[in-house]
């Protein structure tokens, strides 16, 4: 059967009719959302470095139809086998825990994870149909997320070859999406299975915030999580991700407080209008004169 016709449209991700089946999941799953540029691909690869955790790269799952063939081009599955799952599925969340078992199984571990960054707008979809989840935010300082937002892609790979890009994002538009995204995750502050990160405390202090977010998720600590970028795995091609190459390179603190050096006094303006309260609420500034 077509993978298009596979799932009916009445099960699809959609956040104006919340219609998504009823299909509910008891899988304790990890799903990790936040502002593009916060982190995350770095999160993913150390968590999933932790014999216990199998957290690949984005699926998207979460946030709209499946796209059969970005799945096999991500996870190294057949065509066949996505299609048979989506012409045996209830719904989509019965889609979501039957191919995301199926990647923790063939890594032969328990616990499968699924890092994307709009996984932040379904954080209800993902409480509703997968009541034991755990959703982890990404935060990091607005300032250094816009400036990376706005050069973002640097670069493409396309035909095995590296292919350069000339991004130049408006300001404005780097602002509201930090804004929109990072508002969606602390909405669900207060819920059980909701835990924050910060990136400055990942990369200025990575054992203790991971043994904090190992022991969140209820398991003993391991010593390959700070060891990430010595291992090998099949979630860590990124020739599909290039943009995400770094997060396998020891951690760096290059990226720390790049808006020092990168924001105009225009841009600092145009921030501090538009972010500068949630900057505040977040710790990242005391007041607007900075």
């Amino acid at each position: 059967m077509p993978a298009t016709s596979a799932v009916p449209p009445a099960t699809r991700l959609d956040p104006k009719t919340d219609q998504y089946g009823s299909y509910v999941s008891q899988d304790a799953g990890i799903v990790i959302g936040c502002c593009s540029r916060s982190g995350s691909s770095l999160f993913r690869v150390m968590l999933d470095s932790h014999p216990k955790f199998a957290v690949g790269q984005g699926s998207r799952i979460f946030v709209e139809t499946p796209d059969p063939q970005r799945l096999v081009n991500n996870f190294g599955v057949t065509r066949e086998y996505v299609d048979e799952l989506l012409a045996t599925s209830q719904d989509q969340a019965h889609f979501i825990e039957r191919f995301m078992r199926g990647l923790a199984q063939r890594e032969d571990k328990p616990i499968w994870g699924d890092k994307a960054p709009p996984n932040i707008y379904y954080i209800p979809y993902i409480f509703e149909h997968f009541p034991n989840a755990r959703f982890i935010h990404i935060i990091r300082d607005g300032r250094d997320v816009v400036c990376s937002l706005r050069t973002h892609p640097k670069f493409k790979y396309e035909n095995g070859r590296t292919i350069e890009l000339n991004t130049w994002k408006p300001i404005e538009n780097c602002i509201t999406s930090w804004v929109n995204y990072t508002r969606k995750g602390l909405a669900a502050r207060g819920q059980a299975g909701y835990y924050e990160v910060h990136y400055e405390e990942l990369v200025q202090q990575p054992e203790q915030t991971m043994r904090k977010v190992v022991e969140f998720l209820g398991e003993e600590w391991d010593d390959r999580v700070l060891r990430y970028h010595e291992l090998e795995s099949t979630t860590r091609d990124f020739t599909a991700m290039p943009v995400s190459a770094d997060a396998v390179e020891p951690i760096s603190h290059k990226a720390l407080a790049r808006w020092q050096r990168d924001m105009t006094d225009e841009d600092k303006q145009i921030f501090k209008d538009k972010a500068g309260d949630l900057l505040i609420e977040l710790g990242y500034a005391t007041d607007n004169d900075w």
